[in-house]
């Protein structure tokens, strides 16, 4: 049941509060309603009568606030205040414009407004922020511990995954896939303009870069040893010098790792387990696995194998024309 119906419930109670002086603000409350005014319109929208503050007149519509320079109506009269300042039909319209880059440039103009930490001498342009600062600064003596005991205000909000990553941590994992899936759902709506494959490269390798340097794990290091053996065979079969996790180390190309690259002869290969498919007996791969194929593809401009684990099959991957 909404608000509406609520009050539709309870008309003849609060008709008579209304009568009986009763400000919007105190229904407001009564009714869970965050400010007088919104309760005021529902009641006017629902046949309420109502008083205007001189008592003289009773008001049976919501009121409309015109502007008086173009006629254009709002709902409320600080909609219209609003409107007032920028209406070009304002006959002081160019001296408001005037005076609102000026605010916009003393606002900016931070050199007049420069508050120091007394603790520290850090500078901030907002005394408000100052305070907060000095309230969690490192050389305040009486600095607060953080309400929840597991930091301090000095350190800021320092989240649960921090430093961890879904290779290192299941919880990590478990709530990308959950995202994962919600977003898949619809349940979540990704918006604005998505990553060039510039961007993603970039993105990649920052991780990769992040990972490496922080000590929480090293890319390179999740290969199969059943696939390694299978390379080395391949290789004496076919002459190849395919380069794997266990013989000088993955071949990184765009911040993908190929499970085997032979540089002499620009050839690389992908050992696939049935994870990688969406379909492993009709050798039908993930879109992610067919997105990074094309990258390399596109990168290396290389002959491409795979192997499907599950049906022992090796093929060459065809490249588009």
């Amino acid at each position: 049941m909404n608000k509406e119906h609520i009050l539709i419930e309870n008309r003849a109670k609060i008709q008579e509060l209304i009568f009986n002086g009763t400000t919007f603000t105190k229904l407001a409350e009564l009714y869970g309603y965050s400010k007088g005014y919104r309760i005021k319109e529902a009641l006017l929208r629902n046949g309420f009568i109502i008083y205007d503050k001189n008592g003289e007149r009773i008001l049976n519509k919501i009121p409309i606030f015109k502007c008086k320079f173009c006629g254009q109506e709002f709902e409320s009269k600080f909609k219209l205040a609003g409107h007032v300042t920028t209406c070009k039909k304002n006959p002081k319209y160019e001296d408001n414009l005037k005076n609102l880059e000026k605010g916009r440039f003393l606002f900016h103009e931070k050199d007049k407004n420069i508050f120091y930490c007394k603790f520290c001498g850090k500078e901030t342009f907002n005394k408000g922020a100052c305070v907060v600062h000095e309230n969690s600064c490192e050389k305040n003596p009486n600095r607060k511990p953080h309400p929840n005991g597991n930091r301090t205000y000095a350190e800021g909000r320092v989240g649960w995954n921090k430093g961890k990553t879904a290779l290192t941590d299941e919880r990590v994992l478990k709530a990308r896939n959950t995202r994962k899936e919600r977003i898949e759902k619809g349940e979540i709506i990704i918006k604005g303009r998505p990553h060039s494959e510039k961007s993603k490269s970039l993105l990649r390798k920052k991780m990769i870069n992040y990972i490496q340097e922080n000590g929480n794990g090293e890319f390179g290091q999740h290969y199969s040893v059943i696939g390694c053996k299978y390379i080395d065979e391949l290789n004496k079969k076919n002459n190849w010098n395919l380069q794997h996790a266990l013989n000088g180390g993955e071949f990184e190309v765009d911040g993908f790792f190929l499970d085997g690259y032979d540089k002499n002869l620009n050839i690389a290969f992908e050992y696939d387990e049935s994870k990688h498919y969406e379909d492993v007996y009709n050798n039908i791969l993930k879109d992610k696995d067919i997105k990074r194929q094309e990258r390399i593809i596109e990168c290396l401009n290389c002959r491409f194998f795979r192997y499907n684990e599950k049906l022992g099959l090796l093929y060459e991957v065809k490249q588009k024309i």
